[in-house]
Formats: C-alpha cells, sequence, structure tokens
C-alpha cells in the first residue's frame, strides 16, 4: 500500500528554482529577477515536503487515521489556491517574465495536485477499511441482542466499543430476565389467587340513598356483602373526591426554560437552560446551567438585553458550550435510559412546543448528538396551549398571552426583578399549569 501510494519522491519539486534557471537564460532574465520570483515560490515547495511528510505519518493505516487524511487534503487544496493568487499578482507586476512565472507555478501546483491526489487516496481506502470492520462487527453482534431487544439497529452496534458492547449486552440481558421473572411471578400469582364467579345478580330496586349520605358518592357492590357471602346489590358509600385538587401525574417531566442569543436556532444559540425534574408529580431537583456561546453562533444585542445580561457576561460563563451540554446529559441519564425505548421524559414548558424545544434538540445536534428521541419524548407538554384553550372565553380581555401576561391574569403574584429569569420562568410556568388544572 505505501509504494502505490507514496512513489519515490520527486526531489525536483524542491529544487525547480533551479532546474528552470535554463529558462531565465534563454529570456535573458537578469539574476536578481529570476531569484525574486523563484522566492516568492519556495515557501510552496517547503510545504508541500511538510504536508507529504505528515501523509507518509499515517502509513500505519489506522482507521482514525482517515479524518487527518482528509485534513492534509484541504490544506493542500487551500495551498492551492493561495498559490493561484500569487501567480496572479507576479503576472500583474512583470508581464514580460509570464513564461518563467508560468513555469514556476506549474511546478509548485502539480507537486500540490499529486500530494492531494494521494491524500484522497488514503482517506477514502481508510473509510472503505472502517466500514468493513462496522458491517463485520454488526453482523456478529447483532445475533447477541436479538436474543434481548426487538430492535438492535438502534444501538449503532459496528461503531459501539467492545467495552461499551459488553456493558450494552450485559444492560439487555439483565433487563430481559427480570422481566422474565416478573412475568413468571405474576403467572404464580394469578394461578394462586383463583376466585370462584360470583352467581348471577337478580335486578332489583335499590332504595334512595338517606338524606344524610347524599354528600357522599354511591358505589353498587355486586361482590361479598358486608355479612359475608355473596348477596345482593348493596351500596357502599366512599367519601367525595376533594374539590380544585390537581391529580398528580405518573411520568417523568423537564420543566425548562431557555435564554438565546437570537430567535432562529439555525443560527443562534442558547446560553442558559435551567429547570425542574419532576418525577410522579414530585419535583426532584433544580437546575441552571450557563454556557458560552460556540464560536459560530450569532449574537442579537437585543435578545441578550430581553434576558437582563450583557454580550460580555454571558461570554464570560464558566462552562464552554460543550461542557453545559455534558452537564445536561448527565442530569437527565440519572432519571432515563436512553436504550430503553419506553423510558423517557416529556419536555414542558411556555411555549416551548415552537421554540424552546427546537433549541434544545439543536444543542444536542451542535454537540454531535443525534440520540436526542433516546431521552425525551417527540410530544411536548406546552403550557401555553393549554392555557390558550382554558382561557380561550377570556383572551379577548387581555392584551397578550405572554407568560407574566397570563400569570398575573390567574392571580399569581410576580416579583418583576426576576423577569426573563429561566429559573423564575419555569416555576411560574408550572405554578400556571396547577392553576388552569383547578379551575
Amino acid at each position: 500500500m505505501s509504494e502505490i501510494l507514496f512513489p519515490e519522491e520527486k526531489n525536483t519539486a524542491l529544487a525547480l528554482p533551479e532546474n528552470i534557471q535554463k529558462i531565465a537564460n534563454e529570456m535573458k532574465l537578469p539574476q536578481s529577477k529570476a531569484e525574486k520570483y523563484a522566492a516568492n515560490y519556495t515557501p510552496y515547495f517547503v510545504e508541500i515536503k511538510e504536508l507529504t511528510d505528515r501523509l507518509r505519518s499515517l502509513d500505519k493505516m489506522k482507521p482514525e487515521d482517515a479524518e487527518k487524511a482528509k485534513r492534509v487534503e484541504l490544506d493542500f487544496g487551500k495551498m492551492c489556491s493561495r498559490l493561484e493568487k500569487t501567480k496572479k499578482e507576479d503576472k500583474a507586476e512583470y508581464m514580460s517574465v509570464i513564461k518563467y512565472i508560468d513555469a514556476l507555478y506549474n511546478a509548485a501546483e502539480g507537486a500540490a495536485r499529486l500530494t492531494q491526489k494521494e491524500a484522497k487516496e488514503i482517506a477514502t481506502y481508510l473509510a472503505t477499511q472502517q466500514q468493513i470492520m462496522e458491517d463485520n462487527l454488526k453482523a456478529a453482534r447483532t445475533p447477541l441482542i436479538q436474543m434481548y431487544s426487538d430492535n438492535p439497529e438502534q444501538y449503532a452496534l459496528g461503531k459501539l466499543s467492545e467495552e461499551a458492547f459488553v456493558a450494552l449486552h450485559a444492560d439487555l440481558k439483565k433487563k430481559h430476565e427480570d422481566k422474565q421473572k416478573l412475568l413468571e411471578r405474576i403467572s404464580r400469582m394469578k394461578a394462586a389467587n383463583q376466585v370462584p364467579e360470583a352467581p348471577e345478580v337478580k335486578e332489583e330496586v335499590v332504595p334512595e340513598a338517606p338524606a344524610e349520605t347524599k354528600s357522599l358518592v354511591m358505589k353498587p357492590n355486586l361482590g361479598f356483602s358486608s355479612t359475608g357471602g355473596f348477596g345482593g346489590a348493596k351500596w357502599d358509600a366512599a367519601p367525595a373526591a376533594p374539590q380544585n385538587v390537581p391529580v398528580k401525574k405518573k411520568g417523568k417531566m423537564v420543566w425548562f426554560d431557555l435564554e438565546t442569543t437570537g430567535l432562529d436556532y439555525r443560527t443562534h444559540c442558547l446560553h442558559q437552560i435551567a429547570g425542574m425534574i419532576e418525577i410522579d408529580g414530585e419535583i426532584i431537583s433544580e437546575f441552571e446551567i450557563n454556557v458560552r456561546p460556540h464560536a459560530q453562533a450569532l449574537i442579537d444585542p437585543e435578545s441578550i438585553k430581553v434576558s437582563g445580561k450583557t454580550i460580555e457576561q454571558i461570554q464570560a460563563n464558566e462552562l464552554s458550550y460543550r461542557e453545559g451540554y455534558d452537564k445536561f446529559v448527565a442530569l437527565v441519564s440519572k432519571h432515563v435510559d436512553r436504550y430503553d425505548k419506553s423510558d423517557k421524559m416529556f419536555l414542558a414548558g411556555y411555549n416551548n412546543a415552537s421554540f424552546d424545544n427546537d433549541f434544545l434538540r439543536q444543542f444536542f445536534a451542535d454537540n454531535g448528538d443525534k440520540y436526542f428521541g433516546s431521552y425525551f419524548w417527540a410530544d411536548p407538554i406546552d403550557v401555553r396551549v393549554l392555557a390558550a384553550y382554558e382561557l380561550m372565553s377570556e383572551r379577548k380581555n387581555m392584551v397578550d398571552f405572554k407568560l407574566m401576561t397570563v400569570a398575573k391574569h390567574l392571580g399569581i403574584a410576580i416579583d418583576e426583578s426576576k423577569l426573563h429569569d429561566a429559573v423564575y420562568d419555569i416555576k411560574i410556568t408550572r405554578e400556571i399549569l396547577q392553576k388552569i388544572k383547578t379551575r
């Protein structure tokens, strides 16, 4: 492989200024002029030699060297662009020696194009080898995962390291065994608790409940009577459910709010994410993560002003964009098993369906994570939408439907000094939901 990709080095490239001395002599070009233009192209010959040496260092053919080869190829391309510019400048300055300048340019560009082609060959070869290795790993690992999972494709088996695959296999195996044990236990419990069928209950007129029990919820008891044995229909009284008390929902939620550098998630980014983790109706933790915007993000001064901060303040945040992502994922991973497609969190917020969710998903994508859907359900809980339904008959009397406007309309006390702080906003959002659930 080495001999094919790296033919014997042509020393003529580095010695070209001397080798084309003949052209200078034929043109009767003064030695000072020849040396001047040769000096313009000497750096390119040196750079070609350095880049070629970098290519030679990739001769071990490791899969990870594919990216290095691509970068070397890119460097050659940039060098050729600079070389073209140099040629144009030299021609413009001294039109009478175009032949000599062209000879220098063609020699340098030819050497660069040759090594650029070599870099591309290396990258292609290594990428092919990597794909073959991944395909073989996937073929070997898939049957092992199929024993415990109905969808092995979701795990990218060819890309996992051996350590990661062993851990995944052990985890899936344990969950499968635990599930089987649970099913067996349920089966045994059903077998041990068989109950004879109740005899047919004859229809009879049920007397009206006494006045003093009318505040109770009356329900028929068609099973065993209070005196023992099967009997006719009886009425058991149960306390009436308390009014205006929200029912706690079972499930996992992330209440969150973002502050961003602008309004377009494709060109701007978040700089603060804060909220609360709710499990089965109970708040178990709160978080606030402030990050520096990534280098490519646009910053809209007006958007920063709305958040009550300055550009200098958000650029001075302690955590980098990547470190903030790592911290958020670590927090969520305490409560979600990303490899269990039935174990995810709901994203809850105010207007999050059309704004915050897009920025949060892009936050994952910007950091190279394509598995946003492994942590969160695709169906957001948008309190703005829920409030709009509850307040539709009152909407005409409201100046707008912003978070704080809705909160005040519902009688929620607002601390004006904390407006547009992500932590405070999400607490108000959750309080709005509690209010509309009890109206």
